[in-house]
């Protein structure tokens, strides 16, 4: 399909690649499927205007639910959604090409403890 495009490369550039000059912003429509903590970096990342210093103009779009993010960046609605990954893995069995290019939280958010 084709919709996966190096928007995860642009987003990481973002905060490493200065921009010279006066140039105008690239618009970038980013999803993020959950208010959580988890995704407190790219809310910070916004604030602190570090997007708009590095040349993008990013609008920030709550969609709540994996599924319908996954369906919103297939769509073409979206540049890049910050979801978690079971929504890409269903949405590659029903035959999309979504890819995760990068994880933010790296560990289990829950513990399951039993006495032996």
């Amino acid at each position: 399909m084709g919709i996966i495009r190096t928007a995860g490369l642009v987003l990481s550039l973002a905060l490493v690649a200065p921009v010279f000059g006066q140039a105008k912003l690239e618009r970038m429509h980013v999803g993020y499927s959950a208010q959580a903590g988890a995704f407190a970096p790219i809310w910070i990342t916004k604030e602190a205007g570090l997007f708009k210093k590095n040349g993008l103009d990013v609008n920030l779009v709550f969609i709540p639910g994996g599924p319908t993010a996954a369906s919103a960046l297939m769509a073409g609605e979206m540049q890049v959604v910050a979801m978690a990954g079971p929504a890409i893995v269903t949405s590659n069995l029903a035959g999309s090409d979504l890819v995760m290019i990068a994880g933010i939280v790296n560990t289990f958010a829950f513990q399951f403890v039993t006495i032996k």
